[in-house]
């Protein structure tokens, strides 16, 4: 009959109605979350990317300690102390081997960066 057919109508409405909202609300978070974390990034990686033409100066592919004195300085760390100059330098310089390679940086200043 017509009055058992909007029932279900009615029925089906209101039991995907409440559901509809809060569902589109948490899509919306999640999209938003994702672009957050997608923005967070790209300046991650925007800073890590500055950083790394900075310091590697010759372009040889890695930060001599002459160039990562330099660029602490150009980068207006100027006050940085010798004590803490060498406390990054050693957290940096992951490997021992007196230069620091792209992925040594990008361990370090994930690292640093939390």
């Amino acid at each position: 009959s017509a009055s058992e057919k909007e029932s279900k109508l009615t029925t089906k409405d209101d039991a995907e109605g409440p559901h509809d909202g809060p569902r589109e609300n948490n899509e919306m978070d999640e999209m938003k979350a994702a672009k957050s974390k997608h923005d967070i990034f790209l300046s991650k990686w925007e800073l890590l990317s500055t950083a790394w033409k900075v310091l590697d100066i010759n372009g040889d592919g890695y930060i001599s300690r002459k160039e990562f004195e330099d660029g602490l300085d150009r980068s207006g760390l100027e006050c940085l102390d010798k004590k803490t100059r060498d406390e990054l330098w050693e957290e940096a310089d992951i490997n021992r081997d007196n230069k620091i390679g792209y992925k040594e940086l990008k361990t370090v200043f994930n690292r640093w960066m939390q």
